[in-house]
């Protein structure tokens, strides 16, 4: 996206951002996601109930360039947590629930476009 918008030479930066992000994981988010049994993403929401679409975005955009064995069972596994997450039946039939911290600002229509734009390669 960076060299479709005129931004040259981005590749090393965004593989160094890349390599941090990966070796970083919020210890604390990871040890309440493994008690909560979620284990996609590693991550949950701090106050909310679902997960953090915000990471599962970035993350799942993370793991399909390294496109390794790895990498590709944590993107099923993101994957299901995400269609876990989805609202099955009703009015809101399709959507995600506006639960994480940041969907309070941005509502369903946020939830679902994050959650939709994860699963979209996988």
């Amino acid at each position: 996206l960076a060299k479709e918008q005129g931004v040259e030479n981005s590749k090393p930066a965004l593989d160094r951002g890349l390599a941090w992000a990966l070796a970083h994981p919020d210890p604390s988010l990871a040890a309440r996601s493994r008690e909560a049994g979620f284990t996609g993403m590693e991550t949950r929401a701090p106050a909310g109930t679902g997960p953090d679409l915000c990471s599962a975005y970035f993350l799942t955009t993370a793991l399909q360039r390294k496109n390794d064995e790895g990498s590709r069972q944590r993107l099923m596994a993101i994957r299901q947590d995400l269609v876990n997450n989805q609202i099955p039946r009703g009015r809101e039939s399709g959507s995600w629930s506006p639960d994480d911290q940041w969907a309070r600002t941005g509502g369903r229509i946020y939830s679902t476009a994050l959650a939709s734009l994860s699963l979209e390669d996988l």
